[in-house]
């Protein structure tokens, strides 16, 4: 929250210099932390079926895992706008589940609702804010021109995202769901992402929530899954084990941005998210639901 604050304040500050380091940044933490946050996916199944895993169970697993990024990826081929729009639906659900994960006495409705409104805002207000900076990107994406965007409808709606968060945070305190502190501390995130995202550039903005605020917690919350079964296990642990696929999955990316299918490497790096966190937010559902079940995560 405080590097948020720190960026958005260098933004007003030295425009023109956070303009130039934005793509550099952005790719650091895109790749450094937002795409090895994945890469235990395959460590979580084996603990998620227990004793029941064996050689043909892992086969079933990687044959369906890849296979869905597979069967995404020709979706993405042939039809690209449906297939954005699932993308952007499915990541909305992702982002608003994994930031209300700690609120295990939210009922189901309520936990759902406020997953599509602080998805809806973690994804939508970059977009809405800077929109200039994201028509290339959907265009490459869709492969045809995307129309602009009225300045006054994106801060209109932009406005409405942050209205909606903050009356759900403050009907959930009200309700006795959330107490002061974690009241305060949403209340706080909503208000250092807008500022975030205002005052910096698109990318710069999206990577510091997606490789901060996302996949830092989305590690987090993975480690203390594994430390119910191995009370030992560390961040170095983690890092150790996700690096193969890492390597992986930077290895094909860049194939994917050497190829001339898409117009530009961000247009390029988008799609390839897509398609690697497709089956990664079916197997963090799971992970969620054993969390629920077993023990309560901290408030952030």
């Amino acid at each position: 929250m405080l590097s948020g604050c720190l960026l958005a304040g260098s933004a007003l500050l030295f425009p023109e210099a956070v303009q130039q380091i934005s793509p550099g940044f952005a790719l650091v933490l895109i790749l450094g932390i937002g795409l090895p946050h994945g890469a235990t996916d395959h460590l979580i199944f084996r603990k998620l079926a227990k004793p029941l895993w064996g050689s043909r169970d892992w086969l079933r697993f990687y044959t369906r895992y890849i296979g869905l990024m597979g069967l995404y990826g020709i979706v993405w081929w042939i039809f690209p706008l449906p297939a954005l729009a699932v993308f952007l639906a499915l990541s909305v659900y992702h982002f608003g589940q994994c930031n209300w994960a700690f609120a295990h006495k939210m009922t189901l409705p309520a936990a759902r609702t406020g997953a599509v409104l602080w998805g809806a805002f973690a994804v939508g207000m970059p977009i809405l804010l800077h929109f200039d900076e994201a028509r290339p990107i959907i265009s490459g994406i869709l492969h045809r021109e995307t129309a602009p965007l009225a300045d006054s409808l994106a801060y209109v709606a932009a406005g409405l995202l942050c209205a909606l968060n903050t009356g759900f945070v403050l009907w959930q305190r009200r309700s006795g769901t959330l107490s002061l502190r974690e009241t305060t501390g949403e209340l706080l995130t909503l208000a250092t992402l807008s500022a975030l995202y205002l005052c910096t550039p698109m990318m710069m903005g999206f990577a510091l929530f997606f490789g901060g605020w996302h996949a830092l917690s989305s590690v987090s919350d993975q480690v203390q899954f594994f430390r119910q079964s191995h009370p030992d296990y560390t961040i170095a642990d983690y890092l150790k084990q996700t690096l193969p696929l890492s390597l992986l999955a930077l290895a094909g990316l860049a194939v994917l941005m050497g190829s001339t299918y898409f117009p530009s490497m961000l247009s390029a790096l988008f799609v390839f998210i897509s398609i690697i966190t497709l089956p990664h937010m079916v197997i963090m559902e799971q992970l969620y639901q054993e969390l629920g079940n077993t023990s309560p995560l901290k408030a952030p």
